[in-house]
């Protein structure tokens, strides 16, 4: 690939305070990524000389490799790199949202432009780092290759043992990747109050063998030894209460799993924790957020208040208590399952209506809490909580529209780590 001169770079995008230093960083590395691609297509042209003896048109008197293929055997077999789809690449405008987007999430600049490459007269849409690397062209990057996992995947599934994974005339469907994954590495979590916790990891040789070769896969059981709260919701409970609905109203469009468990999640969970832990306006921020009726620094609260510690631990609590019930208590347990099975059908209409915003009543969401707290033990919140706090509509977060009592009360709603958020919210 042509590399584009830093020069070239700065027409586009205006250099600012450290776009000087960036640019000096951006020469040295372009020159050391030329030399190694050097050497690597040294080596890599012995490999494709052999291949090309074997397999070119010598060999077979006639015919030749696609265009280009030759050029990415080295990426795909000696690079051990995958080729990625950046669909939000192939256009200038939806490429600047997925660069603020990476900008974000990784807390380091991003940016697109249009830039002709090799000079033929037509632009290629391209997303550069701080330093002015390119990470997307035309919609294409490259990631850490898991092609021995995907080989072992494909050769080795079986029929899926998950009831609701079936065709349209009631034939199993291949296992997903995580089912491959959980019985080919014999992971197994606990019970009870350990349902979060990993019991049992089987290391495979291949994936021993392919992660010391750089590939990217899972030869050893994770660091954390655990997994998440949804995800262990979703095993327990949800897939059951899903399959046995689906059975029951064939109507139900199967693909709808995710959509519907989305919604039972922010739903019930997650506004018991925003509810608990936020009082009566953490539960109105939430509604608001899910009918579409707040405005970006609402949404940004949120956001940041999803990711709080006590947020994740009351989560991972509720989780926990109702595998406990479970266990222990197995008639309760069964009218857990049937209130569960309520919600899924009220998130099933959600979804089929077109995700109408009126599912969202706070004075419902209210009681489906209360019924939710007796169901899993947990004390009901004081009636004057119970009563009389049921969220209005959305309001506009802009902090002058808000009374004063209001505005001291989402200072309760940020994290341990929020004080910037308050001062801009009183400011």
């Amino acid at each position: 690939m042509t590399t584009t001169p830093i020069s070239r770079w700065t027409q586009y995008h205006k250099p600012d305070a450290y776009e000087g230093v960036a640019a000096g960083l951006h020469a040295e590395k372009v020159r050391r990524d030329a030399a190694a691609r050097e050497v690597l297509r040294e080596s890599s042209n012995e490999r494709l000389k052999r291949l090309y003896e074997q397999h070119g048109p010598k060999a077979h008197g006639a015919g030749s490799s696609p265009i280009g293929l030759e050029q990415l055997i080295p990426i795909l077999v000696d690079m051990k790199r995958d080729i990625k789809k950046v669909v939000k690449g192939n256009c200038l405008n939806s490429a600047t949202a997925y660069a603020a987007n990476l900008t974000k999430q990784r807390g380091t600049r991003y940016s697109a432009g249009l830039e002709d490459l090799d000079e033929d007269g037509i632009p290629e849409v391209i997303i550069r780092d701080v330093y002015g690397n390119p990470v997307v062209v035309n919609g294409y990057t490259t990631i850490a290759s898991k092609w021995p996992e995907r080989l072992q995947y494909y050769t080795g599934r079986q029929a899926s043992s998950d009831p609701s994974r079936v065709n349209s005339k009631g034939v199993a469907l291949p296992e997903s990747p995580q089912e491959w994954r959980q019985r080919e590495f014999d992971i197994q979590y606990g019970r009870g109050k350990d349902v979060l916790k990993l019991e049992n990891f089987k290391p495979q040789p291949w994936a021993v063998t392919a992660y010391n070769k750089g590939y990217k896969t899972t030869p050893h059981p994770p660091k954390k030894g655990t997994r998440g709260a949804f995800r262990a919701f979703q095993d327990v409970f949800l897939k059951e209460v899903w399959s046995i609905k689906t059975k029951e109203d064939p109507t139900i469009p199967k693909r709808n799993y995710m959509q519907v468990a989305g919604f039972v999640w922010s739903y019930l969970f997650t506004s018991s924790a925003f509810y608990t832990i936020y009082e009566d306006n953490g539960l109105e921020i939430h509604v608001a957020v899910m009918k579409g009726e707040a405005d970006e620094a609402l949404k940004l609260l949120h956001d940041k208040a999803k990711k709080d510690s006590e947020v994740k631990q009351h989560l991972e609590s509720l989780v926990i208590r109702c595998a406990v019930l479970k266990e222990t208590q197995q008639e309760r347990f069964e009218a857990l399952m049937d209130f569960f099975t309520e919600i899924v059908e009220k998130g099933n209409t959600y979804i089929q209506n077109g995700k109408n915003p009126a599912v969202y009543n706070g004075e419902d969401i209210l009681n489906d809490l209360a019924k939710f707290d007796a169901l899993t033990n947990q004390p009901p919140p004081p009636p004057a909580q119970q009563q009389g706090k049921v969220p209005p509509q959305a309001r506009s977060a802009t902090p002058v529209a808000q009374p004063p009592a209001r505005q001291a009360s989402y200072g309760m709603f940020i994290g341990s780590d929020g004080e910037e958020y308050v001062k801009e919210w009183e400011g």
